[in-house]
Parts: structure tokens; C-alpha cells; sequence
């Protein structure tokens, strides 16, 4: 609690000491109690001494008054002017200073009429005020279509009908390719697919999306057309004759047949030992088509060796 203040210099404050000033009849020094009432003529300084209290309140003094010079005395330390933004005291002060900065209408009538509220008493509390109006402001609202508020309803429907338009054109392209997939396709007998439904002709499409997939040209589609046709051919009525002449086939091959087959000497000769058949073998395969004359003896070479 603040007991005394001595005042050096403050408005119409001048050489203000306490202790010298405040005193009752029997001169025993008075300090300030719970509850104070200071009462005087106009101008004899009661507006003055309490902005030395709303000084102690907003940290800031009168900008008008030279050189103020006061010390505040309490039970939380003492303050001077050079220490009115540090100190321990709650204080609240209503006086015209703060009916200006915080009530203006009541001053000046052509501000408005709207009272801006405030939870707080204090400049604090207009300041907070006023940016809740600049915000509210920027906000807006949809009934006056200004602000964010407007601008995200707006875009609310834009989404919403975009949403409307996009389930739409899903539900068309669903019907679509349910359609071509049962009326086109399962029901053309071309296509040999008996059972056909939505979920293949999207397999189907996601096919021809693949890279390497190369569409048919016009003029092949007849082509493969054709292949898938399964048409019943015309029963056979004719039937084939074959005349074989088996008396003549049997004078030819039996002679051929009942011929008796000795090998020559040299044949033998060969099938007697195994390494002059290796011999003869790999030089066969070293003459034929190439030479004319045997590379080992010199000698001219039959052409029907």
C-alpha cells in the first residue's frame, strides 16, 4: 500500500514535503489508509495529484508538465518519476485522462455514439479493444459480404459446387462405361467374353495407358475380326479316292529288299581297325570339295571315293 508523496515539481505541485504538510491537529504525521476521500475547491489540485498515480498506472508521464520531479512512498519501495515503468503497485486510476482515452464520446459527441467496452479499466484494455475492431473488421461477415468470413463462404461454395460438378461428371462416366461394358461388349459374341463388367473395361483402359501399347489401324480391324469368327463350315458330302497299285509297288521294292549286302575288302579292312577307320574319317572330311589329289601320296583322287 502507498503511504506518502513528496512532490518536488508537478503541474501546480511545487516543494510538496509529506511529512512537513499532512498532519492532524495534535501535528502527528497522517499517512494513507484503506480507504482515502481527498476534497477541494476546482484547480486545487486533485486532478493533478492523481495523474501522479496514473503515471505509476500507464508508465508514462503528463507529456505538458516540465520537469516533474515527485517521490512515492510504500510498503512495496519507493518510487520516483525516473521509476514509473518498474515498480511493485497495482494501481487504477479513473479520472478525465483516462475518460478521454478510453471513454471519448463523452467528450466529444461527433466521435459516435457506439461505447467501446472495455473488461480492464486502463489504456491497456482500449488498446486490446481496438485491434479486436481491427480484426473484426478484417473478419467481416457474410450478411455484409465484406472480410475473410465472406471470402470463405464464398470459397465454400465454390468447393461445394465443385464437388457437385465433379460427383456428377463421375456418376455419367460410371454409367457410361457400365453400359458400354454390358451392352458393347459382354453382349457382342466377337469378343468371346461371356461374363464382362466395369471392373475389367477400367482394367481394359489402364491397359491401353501402359507405355508400348500401339492401337489397331482401321484397316487392321477387319483382319482380327476375322479371326474371331466361328462360323460352321458345310458338311462334306464327296469323299476322296485313292487307287493303289500294290502289285507294282511290291515288283519294285523286293528285289531291293532280298538284295544281300557284303562289305569290299577295304570296307573291312576299316571295320577291323579302329585307328586306320579314325584315319580314313578325318581325311575324308580334309579332301572333300578340296583337293584333287591325296596330300599324302600325290596320287590323283576318284571322284567317286
Amino acid at each position: 500500500m502507498i503511504n506518502q508523496i513528496d512532490i518536488a515539481s508537478f503541474g501546480s505541485f511545487s516543494g510538496l514535503d509529506w511529512k512537513k504538510t499532512v498532519r492532524d491537529n495534535g501535528k502527528t504525521v497522517k499517512t494513507f489508509q484503506r480507504l482515502n476521500i481527498l476534497y477541494g475547491r476546482n484547480y486545487s489540485g486533485k486532478t493533478t495529484l492523481s495523474r501522479v498515480f496514473r503515471a505509476l498506472e500507464t508508465g508514462k508521464l503528463p507529456f505538458n508538465y516540465v520537469s516533474p520531479s515527485f517521490t512515492v512512498y510504500g510498503e512495496k519501495g519507493n518510487v520516483t518519476q525516473a521509476g514509473i515503468l518498474a515498480h511493485n503497485y497495482d494501481v487504477r486510476v479513473y479520472n478525465r485522462d483516462f475518460v478521454t482515452d478510453n471513454l471519448s464520446f463523452l467528450v466529444n459527441q461527433q466521435i459516435g455514439s457506439e461505447i467501446k467496452t472495455f473488461a480492464i479499466v486502463g489504456e491497456q484494455n482500449k488498446e486490446i479493444d481496438d485491434s479486436i475492431a481491427l480484426i473484426e473488421a478484417t473478419l467481416g461477415g457474410v450478411e455484409s459480404k465484406t472480410g475473410l468470413r465472406f471470402d470463405l463462404e464464398a470459397k465454400r461454395k465454390e468447393r461445394d459446387r465443385t464437388k457437385t460438378n465433379h460427383s456428377t461428371a463421375s456418376n455419367a462416366l460410371e454409367d457410361k462405361l457400365r453400359s458400354h461394358a454390358a451392352d458393347k461388349i459382354k453382349k457382342n459374341r466377337q469378343y468371346g467374353v461371356p461374363v464382362y463388367t466395369i471392373e475389367h473395361i477400367r482394367r481394359d483402359i489402364a491397359a491401353t495407358k501402359k507405355p508400348g501399347f500401339v492401337a489397331l489401324a482401321l484397316e487392321e480391324q477387319p483382319g482380327k475380326l476375322a479371326l474371331l469368327k466361328q462360323e460352321a463350315l458345310p458338311d462334306i458330302t464327296g469323299m476322296l479316292t485313292v487307287a493303289l497299285q500294290f502289285d507294282s509297288l511290291k515288283g519294285s521294292a523286293e528285289p531291293l529288299l532280298s538284295k544281300e549286302i557284303t562289305p569290299t575288302k577295304p570296307i573291312q579292312e576299316l571295320l577291323n581297325d579302329s585307328v586306320l577307320r579314325l584315319w580314313v574319317k578325318q581325311g575324308i572330311g580334309h579332301h572333300r570339295d578340296k583337293r584333287d589329289t591325296c596330300a599324302f601320296c600325290r596320287q590323283s583322287l576318284p571322284y567317286d571315293i
